[in-house]
């Protein structure tokens, strides 16, 4: 009898250890909606924004950037993605010479835009999914050695806040879709590197009202 008292208590205190170990590790490891996704994933979700089409309805549009996707950062990039892809920094607009437009629904259709309209389209098309995303405005630096003083009175840019695993992160539509041509053509080059940026990272070149 002793000797089976004996291993039933070995069989329980293995089984005990296996069951907090298990639990441990699920604490530790990201689920698959929350995880950060490699390069082949987030090149997978830039090729399925490449190939979406506005319809006239930005609600579907959004839906079906995101519905194919069940993690979090992929749902964000196809949405960032399809705006850099499809939306023209509209250089006219930028130098006083025509009307700028920078509500989100003049935006699709017009398929043009300057900063402030790019993180308006982020927030609408992100908060049509259920996806925490906010309006920033600042200044953007010339050099990360520029210094606030320097400035102008009145912010000159605007870019976007993420909610990401409980986290904000930042994202610049406007610089991921192209570069401006000796202050005078948009050049479309498309961009992932104002994807998902770090607090400090971002703030390298930007200066958050």
């Amino acid at each position: 009898m002793e000797g089976i008292r004996r291993t039933l208590q070995i069989v329980v205190f293995l089984a005990i250890l296996l069951v907090t170990s298990l639990a441990a590790k699920g604490e530790e490891s990201p689920t698959r909606y929350n995880r950060e996704p490699g390069w082949k994933e987030y090149l997978r979700a830039d090729r399925w924004a490449r190939a979406m089409k506005y319809t006239g309805d930005p609600d579907s549009l959004a839906r079906a950037l995101t519905e194919p996707f069940d993690n979090i950062f992929l749902k964000y990039k196809t949405i960032y993605s399809w705006i850099a892809f499809n939306i023209a920094y509209d250089v006219p607009a930028y130098l006083g010479k025509s009307p700028r437009y920078n509500d989100p629904i003049t935006v699709l259709d017009s398929q043009k835009t300057v900063c402030a309209g790019y993180a308006k389209l982020m927030c609408f098309l992100c908060k049509s999914v259920g996806l925490e995303c906010e309006y920033v405005t600042g200044w953007a630096k010339n050099s990360v050695d520029e210094h606030l003083e320097s400035i102008d009175e009145y912010p000159d840019h605007a870019w976007n806040a993420i909610y990401i695993n409980e986290e904000w992160r930042y994202c610049d539509i406007t610089w991921g879709a192209g570069s401006v041509l000796n202050n005078e053509k948009f050049i479309p080059g498309f961009t992932s590197a104002y994807f998902n940026m770090s607090a400090e990272k971002a703030f390298l070149q930007h200066f958050p009202q």
